[in-house]
């Protein structure tokens, strides 16, 4: 009887040849049981075909493989997530690129009322900016260099042309849209730097 180091065969095998038993090392291929193997099983290169091994066996074999697909897909997963493709960062720089556009349109707007100041309309928009916060926000302003409030304005509209108060009071509406839109872009990249403080991506 085959012991559980050692199996007999006695099929035609190229080290016992025709007719001749050959004996294989059990320990050889890895397997440590008798478990009545025949083919490659001994070969001496440690090859195995699965459809002979135990039961217990393809369970061993079938834990290592997901183990091994499992690895691959979570390494697969590594480079998005590093550097400035990450997702917070990549929302920070898309915060701060709306912010930067608002304030191109609010300069453009600030040039324009700039180019009607007349003796008719001795007012124009101007860029206030809060250097502590780094905030902006367009504000009516007298020739002279006073502020003034859009509704000491108004009044005075009634002496230019329909068609010129009619601008001044879009350009007023325009002002008002894009000053709320410098506020929320600001708290927007104020939200995305605390996220990612938060998760340590600083």
């Amino acid at each position: 009887m085959a012991t559980s180091k050692e199996i007999r065969t006695d099929v035609m095998l190229e080290r016992g040849g025709p007719g001749r038993a050959s004996t294989f090392g059990v320990r050889q291929c890895g397997l440590k049981g008798l478990w009545g193997m025949k083919g490659t099983c001994g070969s001496s290169d440690g090859r195995h075909d699965l459809r002979q091994l135990s039961p217990d066996q393809h369970e061993v074999q079938s834990h290592q493989q997901m183990q091994q697909q499992t690895c691959q897909t979570m390494d697969s997963y590594k480079g998005p997530l590093k550097g400035k493709a990450h997702a917070v960062r990549q929302w920070v720089a898309a915060a701060e690129q709306r912010l930067a556009a608002v304030h191109e349109d609010m300069e453009g707007l600030r040039q324009q009322t700039k180019e009607l100041i007349s003796g008719e309309s001795p007012w124009s928009l101007d860029i206030y900016s809060i250097t502590k916060r780094g905030a902006k926000s367009l504000r009516w302003r007298m020739v002279g260099g006073a502020h003034s409030r859009w509704d000491r304005i108004m009044p005075l509209l009634s002496h230019l042309p329909p068609a010129s108060a009619q601008w001044y009071r879009e350009a007023n509406i325009r002002a008002a849209v894009l000053n709320a839109q410098e506020q929320a872009a600001r708290y927007e990249i104020k939200t995305a730097k605390r996220l990612e403080q938060s998760l340590g991506l600083e």
